[in-house]
């Protein structure tokens, strides 16, 4: 599958109208949230067939089908067609630096277990914690692994250790010097 797992089906749809007009190659990809396709050889009807299926794709969630689906900016710049839950996602409280492992989490549950939710992740003394639903045993241990490494990934900038951490050493050092009163700075 070239595209989101929410768009498996608008992909497959066009990909058999392609093949019963005589389309012998299709390349299919996602490009500023919207569904993409390049038929080959390419024909006005070929064309119209790609337009529908970009169509359908504006609606619809590229992670778990939904509809109504919008356009969306992500914080890391793309651009992506995502449900409202999809949209506002996981909240990830007090560490900043977990939302790429929980958003990766998010995306992998998808392909699991389309109705798994991920609902909160917190950091607590005895580790991460999450709010979760899910009803299989893979999604159970994707959320599992997932929670075991964020608690080595720094709660700033999302590098992994080896160990158990809050902070990496770098960021840490950061916040003390933020810390500091104007009057230590030497």
């Amino acid at each position: 599958m070239s595209v989101g797992r929410g768009w498996a089906t608008i992909e497959a749809d066009l990909r058999a109208e392609l093949a019963a007009i005589g389309v012998e190659k299709v390349s299919v990809y996602e490009k500023y949230g919207w569904l993409r396709a390049d038929p080959t050889p390419w024909s006005e009807a070929a064309q119209a067939i790609c337009d529908r299926a970009e169509e359908r794709s504006e609606t619809t969630c590229e992670v778990c089908r939904a509809r109504p689906a919008e356009r969306n900016r992500l914080p890391s710049g793309w651009i992506k067609t995502l449900c409202a839950w999809h949209r506002t996602g996981p909240i990830v409280r007090y560490r900043p630096g977990w939302q790429a492992r929980v958003d990766r989490l998010v995306t992998e549950l998808a392909g699991v277990e389309p109705n798994a939710m991920v609902t909160i992740v917190e950091p607590t003394t005895l580790g991460p914690k999450g709010t979760f639903h899910t009803e299989t045993e893979s999604g159970r241990e994707l959320i599992w692994a997932a929670l075991e490494e964020l608690a080595r990934t720094c709660g700033r900038c999302g590098c992994v250790g080896a160990e158990r951490i809050d902070w990496c050493e770098t960021c840490a050092s950061r916040r003390v010097q933020a810390k500091r009163p104007a009057s230590e700075e030497p």
